[in-house]
């Protein structure tokens, strides 16, 4: 004979820790890829100077300014759950996150935050914002000064 022994766990509880890692993810890897930009703009400004190396300031500050607008998203739906943990009595636990309306409104409004995020992104490089008329007149001589020292070493 099989027995099933079920307890009674708050499904919240699973949801809070989901939206907690998705968003310490998203934090997360923000950074890291914020910081290894960051430490390629120093390794280039320490070998061809200060005045080199905008560019990657341009598009650290598009990466942090998408992934804030997703991140404080994350963090208001977690504050709509969160509260869905402390039961209202002793003894009695909450049965559900879909007691709580605004927790429901909030997953709505993440799952727009989830597509718009890449989407702006996407839209600001497409525009070219990422650079200004300044920053790209150095690059373009940057590139052929480069591009001529070969051809002289070749020769």
């Amino acid at each position: 004979m099989l027995q099933v022994i079920t307890t009674s766990i708050n499904p919240a509880i699973y949801l809070l820790a989901l939206e907690a890692f998705a968003l310490s993810q998203n934090v997360l890897l923000t950074s890291l890829i914020v910081g290894r930009l960051l430490l390629f703009r120093y390794r280039i400004r320490k070998a061809l100077g200060t005045q080199h190396g905008k560019e990657y300031v341009n598009v650290t500050t598009m990466l942090v300014e998408s992934q804030a607008l997703l991140g404080i998203g994350q963090l208001a739906l977690l504050a709509t759950i969160l509260p869905l943990q402390v039961p209202r009595f002793p003894g009695l636990e909450t049965d559900s996150t879909s007691n709580s309306p605004s927790s429901v409104v909030m997953y709505q409004i993440v799952g727009q935050l989830q597509v718009l995020s890449p989407v702006l992104l996407i839209y600001r490089v497409m525009q070219g914002k990422t650079y200004d008329s300044k920053t790209a007149v150095e690059m373009g001589t940057l590139r052929l000064t480069a591009s001529n020292n070969a051809r002289e070493m070749a020769a």
